[in-house]
């Protein structure tokens, strides 16, 4: 790294001033694999004169698609199934065994309805989902769009009615110091005890600890996870 003019980063490496200091004075700019950049010291860079480049819109569709996959996918115990198959536990049919838990005419709660959020509420849209959905502002033209599509209905409210309400709760918001382990504890004992989580976003919304406990004690029913 040292003496380098241009950084290509990943989530994996921490931009602090240890890393400015390793990488010396040439340094001029550095970019990160991903929208978010939580794990640079904007600050830092922007001091010592480094540009600072993310890349928004790279994959939206393919994250929207992830999270997607993840709520079917732990609605309707995909992976469990799968491993009762390879494991020999399936043996023969049974009624309700791995039932599971219905997608369609669900109703999803969607926390930032961003362009992430909004590209995951169109597939939502195809299982007629009611959608609600909280953030700073409601987006009237969203809401449009997702109820041409398909959607039940599409509400903006608050977080405690979203947590309430919602059979699916799905976090699409940036992580900052806003929404660091928003996810904890009373959030979890605010939610159904049927509801599923789904996490796409980044680990540190969720404290991991309390989601543990959630599962562990049925406050809530599953979570499927790509960050953690």
């Amino acid at each position: 790294l040292s003496g380098a003019q241009y950084a290509l980063i990943s989530l994996r490496e921490s931009v602090d001033n240890d890393f400015l200091d390793a990488a010396g004075p040439d340094l001029k700019a550095i970019s990160t694999f991903s929208v978010g950049y939580d794990h640079i010291d904007v600050e830092a860079c922007k001091a010592r004169g480094v540009a600072v480049g993310n890349t928004p819109g790279v994959l939206t569709e393919t994250t929207a698609d992830t999270a997607f996959a993840l709520m079917i996918s732990t609605a309707r115990r995909v992976p469990e199934a799968v491993n009762a198959v390879k494991t020999g536990e399936w043996s023969d049919w049974r009624p309700e065994w791995m039932c599971g838990k219905d997608v369609w005419g669900a109703c999803v709660g969607i926390i930032g309805l961003g362009r992430i959020g909004l590209a995951f509420a169109r597939r939502a849209a195809g299982f007629g989902c009611s959608i609600l959905y909280s953030g700073r502002s409601p987006k009237p033209e969203a809401e449009k769009e997702l109820l041409q599509r398909g959607c039940a209905s599409v509400e903006f409210v608050s977080m405690d009615d979203l947590l309430a309400k919602s059979d699916f709760v799905v976090p699409m918001c940036q992580l900052n110091e806003g929404t660091r382990g928003m996810f904890n504890r009373d959030t979890f004992k605010a939610m159904k005890p049927d509801a599923i989580f789904v996490n796409i976003t980044r680990g540190a919304v969720v404290n991991q600890d309390d989601l543990y406990d959630a599962l562990i004690n049925k406050e809530i029913a599953a979570a499927g996870l790509d960050v953690t």
